[in-house]
Order: C-alpha cells, then sequence, then structure tokens
C-alpha cells in the first residue's frame, strides 16, 4: 500500500463491501472449548470446590505447557527434515443446507470434514467422506492421518513429523 501511495481500507469497510456487493459476511467461529473447562465454567461460584479449583489450575497450566511445546516445536521445524502439523475435525456439515425453513424438516445427510494443516507451508489438506463411508470414529481419524503420511513420505522432503491436535476422543 506504501508503494502505490494507498490507504488501507478498515476491516469494517471490507466487511460492509462484500456484504453489500456479494452477500458474503465474513465470522469469526467460536472457539472449541474442552469438556472440563465448558464443566468448571458451568459451575456456579458458590458451589466450586477446591479440588475443582485445582483440578482446573492444573488443567490450564497443563494446557499452557502443551502450548509451549507446540511452539518449541515449531521452531524446531525450521529444518528441512522435520514438519510440525495440527489436525482438527471440523463440525458435522449437515446437507441440504439452505435458507427455506423446508430444509428443516428434510432428513439431513451427514459430511464430514478433517483437516491437516502444515505450519511451515502453510498448506491445508481436507480429508471429507460421507456418513455411508464411515462416521466421527478412531478408525476414520487413524485412516485419514495415515493417508497424510503416505503423501508426506511418497514427497520424501521430511524426515519426522509431529502432531498436535485438540482434545478429542478419537
Amino acid at each position: 500500500m506504501q508503494e502505490i501511495s494507498s490507504i488501507p481500507l478498515k476491516i469494517s469497510s471490507f466487511k460492509k463491501y462484500f456484504k453489500k456487493e456479494y452477500n458474503i459476511e465474513v465470522h469469526v467461529p467460536r472457539k472449541d472449548k474442552c469438556s472440563l473447562c465448558a464443566r468448571f465454567e458451568n459451575i456456579p461460584e458458590s458451589k466450586r470446590t477446591e479440588k475443582n479449583r485445582a483440578d482446573f489450575i492444573k488443567h490450564e497450566n497443563d494446557k499452557d505447557i502443551a502450548k509451549q511445546v507446540f511452539f518449541a516445536e515449531q521452531i524446531r521445524s525450521s529444518k528441512d527434515e522435520f514438519i510440525v502439523v495440527s489436525f482438527d475435525l471440523q463440525k458435522v456439515l449437515a446437507t441440504p443446507h439452505g435458507p427455506s425453513m423446508l430444509f428443516g424438516f428434510s432428513r439431513k445427510y451427514a459430511v464430514y470434514n478433517f483437516t491437516v494443516y502444515e505450519s511451515k507451508s502453510q498448506n491445508g489438506f481436507c480429508y471429507i467422506w460421507e456418513e455411508k463411508d464411515g462416521k466421527r470414529e478412531v478408525h476414520e481419524i487413524c485412516s485419514n492421518l495415515y493417508q497424510y503420511l503416505v503423501k508426506v513420505d511418497d514427497e520424501g522432503q521430511f524426515k519426522s513429523v509431529s502432531f498436535f491436535c485438540d482434545n478429542c476422543p478419537g
């Protein structure tokens, strides 16, 4: 912007333009909360025990340590033979989907999206399947990770992969 002597627009102008011209809204997805955090937040302050508080503080500390390990691994991945990868399963995509209330009464068909993200290259890979092909269980997660690892191995660029994910049971 400096090279062409132009002033950048504010994000609100950008959002307004896309809403008006293309009927597209910018949405920041809500952050997933783990079951322990959600459970603790739902306990009224007056009913929280010392054990509840201690468990939550330990959980928060463990979360901070995991974040530090993740960042340390990303720094370590500056070497060519090592890559840091995070993965997660998106919420269920129910189809059909649309503005008509008729869709609300029709049978929804589940489509699943498992995403693998490489921190170094900033490449994302989506593995999509339908409910007739599988569920959202450990078998499907492992199969997708295996497919990803085969891809990485075939490329022969990395010797080590470090995986990070949220606290999903799979």
